[in-house]
């Protein structure tokens, strides 16, 4: 136990070492061949933890940093309240659970690994890469912030990306939620469902926005919310927008919503707009898309604006899958740009229904 200030006490209300929000004020439980529990609330600025069986700290503890790693079997658990927890590695066993529940703001970053996954906080999850942030589920993943939820890529470096995924089913929701790609190489922003039979359900509460956003310079900066299983659904609870936004740096700089297999379907009327980006290598561009590979895709959305890149190749701004049925509650409007790639919203087979003023405005590539 680390006290900066000298005000390490245990006592029959807790343990308390320092304040919450001075990180070097610093409490290690390690347990060598057994859990950790507790009866009473623990209050420090950084709270460490090494087990084995399972820790399981549901008091209301008051944690500024917090850092997990538990072995052999058990799950991993955490009730909080202060303004801001940050999560800065958490090692589990793949068939354990981890739980986080924070009343307050929540930062994750780091290597975030372990068995089916539950996190949630009252206000704002920011998902900051340091390094690579991986908050990665081997089963179930859900993810609730009564804020914003964010994730964010590094602004230079190599592979210092932000990701939450699970190979057992997503299910994610949020006030609002912002992907953006970084700088340098390989600094992306991704969420991402890797079980084929499972689903990923996004829910964008209150109005709020769902912005994806490709990188600003270098390659393979993207955004990426992707489900590779039987579904993909987004849902506006009270209307909102979308905004996908291709990035401008070299290439591979794309922002999407990808369904690699199964149905893609959003609900609840928002707005979209779907613009692409700068980049100057064909086949790898800075391209903003909505698209199921092979499966059909739903749309109900409000008025809908698709932009292709300003100029480059390879920059288009598409809406597509095999099958369609779209419905556009507002205008429809599509824009070539200076890109050798345009814009598309079609199918083999397709439905577009839009009701306004101006139906659609079409510039050629």
């Amino acid at each position: 136990i680390t006290s900066n200030d000298g005000t390490g006490s245990t006592t029959s209300t807790g343990l308390t070492v320092g304040a919450t929000g001075t990180p070097a004020d610093a409490a290690t439980l390690t347990a060598i061949a057994g859990t950790i529990g507790q009866s009473q609330a623990i209050t420090a600025g950084t709270l460490t933890t090494s087990s084995v069986g399972g820790t399981t700290l549901a008091s209301a503890n008051a944690v500024g940093n917090f850092n997990a790693t538990n072995t052999t079997s058990g799950n991993i658990t955490l009730n909080n309240t202060s303004p801001l927890l940050t999560v800065t590695g958490v090692s589990q066993v793949p068939s354990g659970a981890l739980t986080l529940n924070q009343t307050g703001n929540l930062t994750l970053t780091g290597s975030i690994l372990s068995g089916p996954q539950s996190i949630s906080a009252t206000g704002n999850i920011s998902v900051l890469a340091s390094s690579s942030t991986n908050v990665s589920a081997t089963g179930s993943q859900t993810v609730n912030a009564g804020g914003t939820l964010s994730l964010q890529g590094a602004a230079t470096g190599t592979n210092s990306f932000a990701r939450l995924s699970a190979t057992g089913g997503q299910n994610i929701s949020a006030s609002g939620i912002t992907l953006t790609g970084g700088g340098g190489s390989g600094n992306f922003a991704e969420i991402a469902q890797n079980g084929g039979s499972s689903t990923q359900t996004i829910t964008v509460t209150g109005g709020g926005t769902l912005g994806l956003t490709g990188g600003s310079s270098g390659s393979g900066n993207f955004a990426s919310i992707r489900n590779q299983g039987i579904s993909q659904q987004i849902d506006f609870a009270s209307g909102g927008a979308i905004a996908i936004t291709g990035g401008s740096g070299v290439s591979d700089d794309f922002a999407h919503l990808r369904a690699t297999a199964g149905t893609q379907t959003i609900t609840g009327s928002p707005t979209i707009t779907l613009t692409g980006g700068t980049g100057v290598v064909d086949d790898h561009g800075n391209f903003a898309q909505i698209r199921a590979a092979v499966g059909p895709q739903i749309i109900t959305a409000g008025t809908t604006t698709v932009t292709a890149g300003a100029s480059g190749i390879s920059n288009n701004a598409i809406i597509q899958s095999p099958s369609q049925t779209i419905t556009v509650n507002g205008n429809l409007m599509l824009s070539g740009g200076g890109t050798d790639r345009g814009t598309i919203v079609g199918a083999v087979r397709a439905s577009v229904a839009w009701a306004g003023a101006r139906p659609i405005s079409a510039l050629p590539c």
